[in-house]
Formats: C-alpha cells, structure tokens, sequence
C-alpha cells in the first residue's frame, strides 16, 4: 500500500515559530514537493526521550509513521542546551523564564563583564557533567529511535538533522567565542550521528555544516531579534538541502517544485495607523495581536482563549514582549506572573494590564482551572487518598495558593493545569524534598502526560522498600 504521508518529528527547530508565513516549515514544504500529507509533530522543548515516549504510547503519532513516506527527525539541542543556558543565566542573576534566552543572547553580545561570568558558568565543571548526561541520554535514545520507527514502518525514509547552535548561524565573533564549548559538544554529537546512523540506513542532513558554511546574504534565523531558530529563509534552506539528499538516494521522487510549494504571504489590508492615546485598550491588544502573529486566518476574539484562536503560548510569549515595548517602554509592566497560565489566556487579560488591573485579570484566569463545588466534594473525592497522593496535592495547592482546585487521579500537570516547566518544578521539587528521593517517573520519559497517580503509584512503591 503506497504511503501518504510526511511526518517531522522533534523539537522547535521544526516548528513555525516566528515564522511570517507559517505554512513554510522545511515539512511542509518538503512534503508539498513530495506530494505527501504533512504531519508536524516538533514541539518546542522536546528531548530524544519525549519522542521515544510519544512513539511508545501517542497513537496519532504511532499511526502516522505506520504510513508515512518520509520521516524526519530534528532534535537533540535540549538534551544538553538547557543545561548550558539555565547556567549563565544562572551567573548573572537572570530568572528562569520565557525571556531567559534572549537575555543570555543580548548580555553575551552587549556586557562583556557579565559574559565572562556566563562563560565561566558554561565551562564549570558542574554544568559538563550534566551536559555530559545529556549527550550520553542522546548517543542512547537516538538507535532506540530508529529502531522503533523502523519496527512501525520498514519502508519508510528516514532523514535526522544534525544539531545546529548559536555559533553555527551567527557571525559575531563574541557569540562564536563564548559558546565553543557547546560548540564542541555539538560536534561530538553530530560527528557521532554520522558514523553510526548511516549504518541503519538514515540518511543525514548536516544541518550545523550547512549552515556554518552559508555565505548569502539572507537571514537564516532570527538572530536580528536575539533568537537563534531558523527563519523562513532558513526552512527553504533546510528544506532544500533535504530534498536534494532524499532524491539523490531516491531519483524516481524527483518533481518540479509548482509554484504550490513555497507559499506567499498574504498581506490584508493596511489600516489607518492611530496614535496609541487615541485608541482604547481592545483595539491597541487587537493591533498588536495580529501584527505579532501576522495571519491571515486569525479569527481575533478578545474573550475566546489565544488556545481556542489557534494561537500557540511561544506566539503569546511574542505578543507580551511586543505589548511591552510599544506601551510600557521595554519594562518588565506586563510580565505574565505565572507563565503556567498563558495557555488558558485571552487577550482580555492584556487588556487588564493597560487599564492597571493585573490582579484581577489574573484571578479570573485562575478561576477557569477546575474546581471543586464544595469543601464536602473535595473532602468527599480525598477521602481515599494515599500518602503520597496527599503530599503532591499538597504541594500543588500550596504553589496555587488555592485548596480548592480539583485533583483527581488523571490530573497532569502541563494538560490539566496547564503548567509549564518551571510551574511543575515548583511543585515537583518540595514534593521530592519531603518523599526523600526523586520521582523519576515525573521526569521521563513525558512528564507532559503522565498523571497524579501514576506519580502517587510510583511514590508508594519507593517508599515501601
């Protein structure tokens, strides 16, 4: 039976974020050159781990690579790139946010001082040990990969992309020096990808050399706005350079690229420009929504939730940086105060922040987690409880500074919560303190999806050792 489809699996790298026409990730393209259903799976944060979990136990994806044509991978940089950026914004006092990126970024190419303590933290012998961890979790999982998508699929092409970082699409010199570390680390890991993975029948698409070696004058990735993941420019790119290795191996899927294939930005009509005093607070949000977001397929309603406009938390990320710059003068005025919250949002919540009522808008976000209807339901749903189910909820409620929240045994802390990771190390950490041991299961390998019980379950074995 012939197969239909593409799938791309792996971390932001293959992701449409900030992209301006977002229909031209380096999948889709490539599977509309190829004539093949797209299927994007890369999800911002993901290590080799969530992807073995997801091809373990997510039957969309299972299903999908059972009838793909070509599967691409391209993951790995958060195996060990998180540990290095946690430890120089470490140094200098940065918290542990969305924004931890783009400052560690501005502060290398701006204060050298301040760099040098990054670098330092970089190169501790501290961080390369858990670096160390990283690469080893890596060189294990990525066989395991492939081994598993080939069980799902004999047929099906598979194509990894070597691991690119700051230094293999920047030219300042700064950025080059302070990150060779991680720059040997990646070539460690790349090199290793080469000479063992081939073997398996996996092509490599070297996308750190290819990269590194570029020398037109267009603008692979965002640099420009301190964010090293690739650009539009930069999926054509990736995208080119895998066509010509698949169909290089594989000359019968060769075809002219239509003029379907890299679509055009549609631009709407230009709106009369106001001043900002002259506008109330729907329309400044509204404006700055969809100049962030720059689609032409938004349906913008100020109290559905960016989720329910198909806006994804990076974008919503984007939109309270820019609502920043343009109305608070760059200052941290609109810092969401939990980041866990980001995904249930709406735009009323920015609203609340230029009508001076924060506090409000946060409760009311707040509110729409589920709650119990009463103590007796509560007191009625926890009465069986284990030990450790009641540490963890303890744990939760206090973070949340709310009792009343319900937990049940199917409540995850990233889809039921809607936690981020710095959420769910608030919550996880106190809770490991008090069992005196780690709760591996929380950790690996999708601690997107497993749930209170499971943790519960696990914590009550430990414990009866």
């Amino acid at each position: 039976m012939e197969k239909t489809k593409l799938v791309c699996l792996g971390d932001s790298v293959g992701t449409n974020y900030r992209m301006k026409v977002r229909t031209n990730t380096f999948s889709e393209l490539l599977a509309r050159r190829l004539n093949l259903e797209p299927r994007n799976y890369a999800i911002a944060g993901a290590t080799t781990g969530h992807l073995l979990g997801y091809l373990k136990d997510n039957e969309e994806i299972i299903n999908d690579v059972k009838d793909s044509k070509v599967v691409v991978i391209a993951c790995g940089t958060n195996n060990v790139l998180i540990t290095g950026l946690m430890a120089m914004a470490e140094a200098i006092n940065i918290p542990p946010n969305w924004r931890m990126p783009g400052r560690v970024m501005t502060t290398l190419a701006t204060n050298p001082a301040k760099a040098l303590k990054m670098v330092a933290a970089l190169n501790s012998a501290k961080t390369k040990e858990a670096v160390k961890e990283g690469v080893d979790a890596f060189k294990e999982d990525m066989p395991k990969l492939i081994d598993r998508i080939q069980e799902l699929n004999s047929e099906a092409i598979i194509v990894v992309a070597t691991i690119y970082i700051l230094s293999d699409v920047s030219r300042n010199i700064v950025y080059k020096v302070a990150t060779k570390s991680q720059a040997e680390i990646a070539d460690d890991m790349n090199s290793w990808l080469k000479n063992n993975l081939p073997q398996k029948n996996v092509i490599i698409a070297d996308f750190a050399q290819e990269l590194r070696n570029y020398k037109g004058t267009e603008e692979l990735s965002n640099l420009n706005d301190f964010d090293f993941h690739l650009s539009d420019n930069g999926h054509i790119f990736a995208y080119n350079l895998i066509y010509d290795l698949i169909t290089d191996r594989y000359p019968e899927l060769i075809t002219e690229e239509g003029d379907d294939v890299i679509q055009i930005r549609k631009r709407k009509e230009t709106k009369t420009q106001q001043n900002a005093e002259a506008r109330t607070s729907s329309e400044i949000v509204r404006d700055i929504v969809e100049k962030t977001v720059n689609r032409d397929d938004l349906e913008y309603d100020e109290n559905k939730q960016f989720r329910e406009m198909g806006i994804p938390v990076p974008e919503v990320f984007s939109i309270c940086d820019r609502l920043e710059k343009e109305c608070f003068d760059g200052k941290d005025t609109c810092n969401l105060p939990s980041l866990g919250y980001c995904d249930v949002l709406r735009p009323t919540f920015f609203i609340d922040y230029l009508e001076g009522k924060p506090l409000e808008s946060v409760m009311l976000h707040r509110d729409l987690l589920p709650h119990f209807a009463s103590l007796e339901e509560k007191q009625e749903t926890e009465k069986n409880d284990s030990e450790s189910m009641k540490i963890l909820k303890k744990h939760i409620y206090n973070y949340l500074n709310d009792d009343m929240v319900k937990l049940t045994d199917d409540t995850t802390y990233f889809g039921t919560l809607h936690f981020d990771y710095e959420d769910w190390f608030s919550c996880l950490y106190p809770a490991e303190t008090e069992f005196n041991f780690n709760l591996e299961i929380a950790h690996t390998p999708s601690p997107e999806t497993v749930t209170l019980k499971e943790i519960a379950d696990y914590a009550e074995k430990l414990s009866g050792r």
